[in-house]
Parts: C-alpha cells; sequence; structure tokens
C-alpha cells in the first residue's frame, strides 16, 4: 500500500508539513465549506499529543457535517475544567437532502484510537433535533506529567484506565 501511495505522486518528492496545532482550529473551521463558529480556549500546557487529537477531532466532525448533514450549521466548543478538557462538535439537523455515501466509520475509528493515550474517549450520537455530537472529553495533565504516570502504571504491570466507556450509535443513514 505504500508503495502504492508514493507511485501516485508522480515522482514528486513530498515535503514535510508542520503537525496542526489549537492555533489552527479557526482556519479549519473558516475553510470547512460549513457553517461553523468555534467558542471558548483551551488551557495552555496541552501538550502536543492532545492538541492533534483536538485538531483532529474537529477536522473528522465538520467533514462529517459537509458529507452527511448538508445546509446544517456546527458549533465547535472547546471546554475545560479542574480534570478534564475536550471538544464538542454539534451540529444541526440538515436542510438539504443528502446524498447516500459510503463508509466505514474508519475516521470515528481513528479518532477513538487518537483518544485512548490520553485516557479519554470518543462519543458520536444523534441529537434529539435530528443533528449529530461528537464529544472528545481527556484527563487535564501537564505536557510533563502524562509520561510518569504511564510509566509507573507499566512498571506495575498495569494500563491506565480510561475514565469513560466509548459510546458509538450508528447514524440513520447506516454511515
Amino acid at each position: 500500500m505504500v508503495t502504492l501511495l508514493r507511485a501516485s505522486g508522480g515522482g514528486k518528492e513530498t515535503e514535510l508539513a508542520p503537525q496542526p496545532t489549537l492555533a489552527d482550529l479557526q482556519q479549519l473551521i473558516a475553510n470547512s465549506g460549513t457553517w461553523a463558529t468555534l467558542t471558548s480556549r483551551l488551557p495552555p500546557g496541552i501538550s502536543t499529543t492532545a492538541q492533534r487529537a483536538v485538531h483532529r477531532t474537529v477536522q473528522e466532525a465538520v467533514t462529517n457535517v459537509r458529507k452527511h448533514a448538508p445546509g446544517a450549521r456546527a458549533e465547535v466548543r472547546l471546554w475545560h475544567d479542574a480534570q478534564h478538557f475536550g471538544v464538542t462538535v454539534t451540529n444541526t439537523a440538515p436542510t438539504r437532502q443528502s446524498v447516500a455515501l459510503p463508509s466505514a466509520r474508519h475516521g470515528l475509528i481513528g479518532l477513538r484510537e487518537r483518544a485512548e493515550p490520553l485516557d479519554g474517549t470518543l462519543t458520536a450520537e444523534p441529537t434529539p433535533q435530528g443533528g449529530y455530537t461528537i464529544e472528545l472529553p481527556a484527563l487535564t495533565w501537564p505536557a510533563r506529567a502524562q509520561p510518569a504516570r504511564r510509566r509507573s502504571a507499566l512498571l506495575r504491570g498495569t494500563r491506565p484506565q480510561p475514565r469513560w466507556e466509548a459510546t458509538a450509535l450508528a447514524r440513520p443513514d447506516g454511515c
């Protein structure tokens, strides 16, 4: 597969780009092709791994709004308290009929995998108003504290347990 992907570049060298951070969210939302707003901010000290997970969650959520809920509006809300931080993306019901697009739910599976190292989970479910919500809550840790906790757990022969259980509800259109 990697050979195929490399071959499709036509022999051009691929340049490495910086990984996205929270500073890139406003531009991501502005270029998303959806009516979306960003509210609030996360505290400083969120690890780069967590920043990428939040960015990727927002990217996947607004892409899903564009694909599966044409004409819907989305709100991207960053939030935090003393022990947790996260992002919640909620969209309204679509205003136009959507085209049935194939989906294997790989995007949501990937987001759940990104949440796991943060001791968080991803929740994706329909709203009572006909929209959809994706939420990523995770533990708030200074960037330096996370490896020490994992290292001590590994020395004890255990794995840190996430605080939430993942919830996945199928979309009405089967996506």
